[in-house]
């Protein structure tokens, strides 16, 4: 009797202890996930994009809409004023410090929803996959407004599945209502996943016995109210965005697949695994054949639906912003890839003498994730060029409120200079679109320097290579001379060249 109780006195330590070390390799890779985020976040100069919902944001926060964004913007004034409020701050720190804290936010929240589903163990292994993938931190030290739809969609998830797995299944309902909106207000593409969220909550719902009602009684209504309201608002701006002219990028299908597989290929593989391997106590207790049929729906279902992103990018073989959509679906990769993973780490530990194979394994596949994502992440880093040579350049020739300034990529220019935004109209213009005089497009664009109105013309082989041949000729009909030169190498060996024109001495005066 003594030594039976000495064996349960001698064990509750030992489960605490293993709880302490999970709980405490849960904070460690949090905190790993919004460290690698941090530690560089002047690595370039900004990339266009943000630059133009930073400048767009400051506009909101003063009450403007000068550029009338939200007919081109795929994501309302959400993102861009919490980008300007954070650029107050602290600049290009506090913007893509802001993107690590949301990242790491969604992070947290796959890690308890994967917690919540499939355990402790499971729930590490996507905290891992999730929070140290290559596009996750690319877009956690990004300053666009993909960070602000990930986060709330990752709630939305959360929410979803509580309200299926607890007691409190209204306040959750209402909440994955809520927050599911605030990531479709972040960026519209987040609607994609509104059938990913019914499905999973039907699933769950099923399985566990209990009434799918609520789902189209709490929920839905909070989403179509929210949303609704909103559409009904922006109507015609949106109908403009959703025409497609301004978010995409054709190319072959066989590329986008490519970028697929290289982003979430593996996350993909380990989730298939995952499926396999779906607790018992998450089907309800059905017989044998009813738990069998509905884990071949979720095969069927939940892959599908958790690819819906990536499968729009193939199917319309649009590559724009393929990277950073893969996010979204490793937010549902995640935690199936980690339910899969720790299934195959624990039959290995089982496996008599193929725990130091598995042991070994184990430890090669992270560190090649880890090297993979980081080199991904360098390559993301070295994806555009860096302006900030042009920029200097700019400053010592005093580029002031008087000069009419056309640019590859002028938001940069317009960030870094920061003039007023009354004055930033009038100096910006930017080589994809020009008013001047009434007359609107690239004829303005060659107006302007045939008239010499313009002060300086800064062209590059990046945002808009195809306007230089365009505008070379005409320069140099004006009279137009270079002044400054860059040649800028990108991560995949690119050089792209950065210059400056100037007007000839005896341009005549505005």
């Amino acid at each position: 009797m003594a030594s039976i109780a000495q064996t349960k006195f001698q064990a509750i330590p030992q489960v605490h202890s293993r709880i302490s070390l999970e709980v405490g390799l849960a904070v460690l890779l949090l905190g790993l996930t919004f460290a690698v985020r941090v530690t560089n976040l002047n690595y370039n100069s900004l990339f266009v994009d943000e630059a133009i919902y930073a400048t767009v944001g400051r506009e909101v926060l003063a009450g403007k809409d000068f550029q009338a964004a939200s007919a081109w913007m795929f994501g309302s004034y959400f993102y861009p004023a919490a980008a300007a409020l954070s650029n107050n701050i602290a600049g290009v720190v506090g913007m893509r410090g802001l993107s690590a804290i949301l990242s790491t936010t969604a992070a947290l929240f796959v890690f308890i929803t994967t917690r919540q589903l499939f355990g402790i163990k499971p729930a590490l292994w996507a905290l891992l996959l999730f929070g140290l993938s290559g596009a996750s931190i690319s877009v956690g030290q990004f300053a666009t407004y993909d960070v602000m739809g990930l986060p709330f969609l990752a709630i939305a998830l959360f929410c979803i599945v509580s309200a299926a797995l607890t007691r409190h299944q209204t306040a959750y309902l209402l909440a994955a209502g809520a927050t599911f909106s605030l990531s479709f207000l972040g960026k519209y593409i987040a609607i994609l996943y509104l059938p990913t969220l019914v499905y999973i909550g039907f699933l769950l719902f099923v399985a566990q016995r209990k009434p799918i009602r609520p789902l189209a009684s709490r929920f839905l209504p909070v989403v179509i109210a929210v949303i609704g309201a909103y559409v009904l608002y922006f109507l015609f701006d949106l109908g403009e965005v959703f025409s497609g002219k301004h978010s995409t990028d054709i190319v072959d299908r066989l590329v986008v697949l490519r970028v697929i597989l290289e982003e979430i290929g593996p996350a993909i593989l380990a989730a298939g695994f995952g499926l396999l391997f779906i607790p018992r106590r998450l089907l309800g207790g059905f017989p044998g054949r009813m738990a069998r049929a509905l884990t071949v729906v979720a095969l069927a279902g939940v892959l599908l639906s958790a690819l819906a992103l990536p499968a729009y990018h193939l199917v319309s073989s649009n590559f724009r912003a393929l990277e950073k959509h893969a996010v979204y679906a490793l937010i549902f990769l995640a935690p199936l890839a980690g339910n899969g993973i720790a299934a195959v780490v624990a039959r290995l530990q089982r496996a008599g003498r193929g725990r130091v194979f598995g042991a070994v394994v184990t430890v090669a596949g992270l560190i090649w994730f880890v090297n993979y994502s980081l080199d991904r992440n360098w390559s993301f880093q070295n994806g555009w060029p860096d302006v900030s040579g042009a920029v200097e350049y700019l400053r010592q020739k005093g580029v002031g409120p008087d000069d009419l300034v056309l640019a590859s990529g002028s938001a940069i220019y317009e960030y870094a200079f920061n003039f007023d935004i009354w004055s930033s109209r009038n100096i910006w213009f930017s080589t994809w679109y020009m008013k001047y005089k009434e007359i609107e497009g690239v004829d303005a664009m060659k107006l302007a320097i045939l008239e010499r109105a313009v002060d300086y013309v800064v062209l590059d082989d990046y945002y808009t290579p195809e306007m230089n041949q365009v505008l070379e000729p005409v320069l140099e009909a004006a009279g137009y001379w270079q002044d400054f030169q860059q040649t800028v190498e990108l991560g995949n060996g690119d050089p792209i060249r950065v210059r400056v024109f100037l007007p000839p001495v005896e341009s005549v005066q505005r």
